[in-house]
């Protein structure tokens, strides 16, 4: 039986931050991305979108778009930093007790 490696298409395959963080830009107007983007993949290939312009749970890469090359990358504030590094069971998810 071959081992598979469901980390890579579950909530591991993409790098989040706290709703706290989320919430203080989105109050901020610094959050854009709330809705998935229809087609995005098909939409990137013919030029009509840019690839971070696609929201980094639906490419699978990082809020703060240091996934994406050229693309400008988001600046993380007090409360990501905070975020970051508490350890997994405090954060929630699937090691969590």
């Amino acid at each position: 039986m071959k081992s598979k490696d469901f980390a890579s298409v579950g909530p591991k395959s993409f790098k989040s931050r706290s709703l706290q963080a989320f919430q203080e830009d989105l109050e901020k107007g610094k959050v854009t991305h709330l809705f998935p983007t229809m087609f995005a993949k098909e939409k990137v290939k013919k030029g009509l979108i840019k690839k971070e312009d696609v929201p980094y749970m639906q490419r699978g890469g990082s809020w703060d778009n240091s996934d994406v090359k050229g693309a400008k990358k988001l600046e993380w504030t007090e409360t990501d930093y905070k975020f970051q590094f508490l350890p997994q069971w405090l954060r929630g998810g699937p090691s969590a007790a």
